[in-house]
């Protein structure tokens, strides 16, 4: 799928096998974990993703006290590529974990035609 014209304005092309969001011009690529956390989030909304289970879904069964700091960093590298973009935000959920709240654009993925 060729994603160099969108086809609306208010739309962000979700390349789920190149790990990129898509607006415009603008191109937000993500690291293997970044985009696992990513799609954790967005198959959790619209409630929280614990962070054990995101700490679960990019290393299985680790110690999550030595990943945990490494989630925080993720998540502020996903946050920044997301503010590019204008396509949504993540919440901090106080002993929880994060919530992905999506923006004003819509998020066209493109294996298929969903949408959120």
């Amino acid at each position: 799928m060729d994603f160099v014209k969108p086809r609306r304005s208010n739309a962000v092309y979700v390349d789920l096998k190149g790990r990129k969001l898509i607006s415009g011009r603008n191109a937000q690529i993500f690291t293997p974990h970044e985009w696992t956390i990513l799609v954790a989030l967005w198959n959790a909304m619209p409630h929280a993703a614990k962070r054990s289970d995101l700490i679960k879904a990019i290393w299985g069964d680790v110690e999550t006290g030595k990943a945990t700091r490494t989630v925080d960093v993720h998540i502020a590298a996903i946050r920044k590529k997301l503010d590019a973009i204008d396509v949504g935000s993540i919440d901090s959920i106080y002993g929880l974990g994060y919530r992905f709240i999506p923006g004003r654009k819509k998020l066209i993925f493109s294996d298929s035609e969903k949408e959120i």
